[in-house]
């Protein structure tokens, strides 16, 4: 909800006032919703059937710093309406293939613990090194 009506309505109908200004920080929205289940990294996921379609789930991180890469696959698909029911209460139905990682890592994209490419093959050009002769 874009509207501030819908903001005022929303703040007002929050019981949890960390929670609401925690959103305006991070979202720039209040969103509602029924809580629905958390993963193992923390985040908690939500469902607001009052919102329109698409904009019906989301979810909170656990972090202040928050990433996409930071949800797991199974409750990315709920997000993104493939599945109407949430990962926990399908847990056993998750088909888990060898090359997928059991345990879900975050992107470590612009971290210390990057990947770093590095080349093995000979340069097929040098950089230039002048020499420097003595003045007399």
């Amino acid at each position: 909800m874009a509207s501030v009506s819908g903001w005022i309505r929303k703040f007002k109908a929050s019981k949890d006032l960390r929670r609401t200004l925690k959103q305006l920080f991070l979202m720039d929205d209040i969103k509602g919703g029924v809580y629905v289940g958390q993963d193992q990294l923390g985040n908690k996921y939500y469902e607001d059937k009052d919102e329109m379609f698409a904009r019906n789930r989301h979810v909170e991180y656990a972090s202040f710093e928050p990433n996409s890469t930071q949800v797991p696959p199974q409750w990315r698909q709920w997000l993104h309406q493939t599945y109407q029911a949430p990962p926990a209460d399908k847990a056993d139905q998750i088909k888990l293939y060898k090359w997928s990682n059991v345990h879900h890592t975050v992107n470590p994209t612009g971290s210390n613990r990057a990947y770093k490419p590095y080349s093995t093959t000979i340069p097929k050009t040098h950089s230039w090194v002048p020499t420097v002769k003595a003045r007399v």
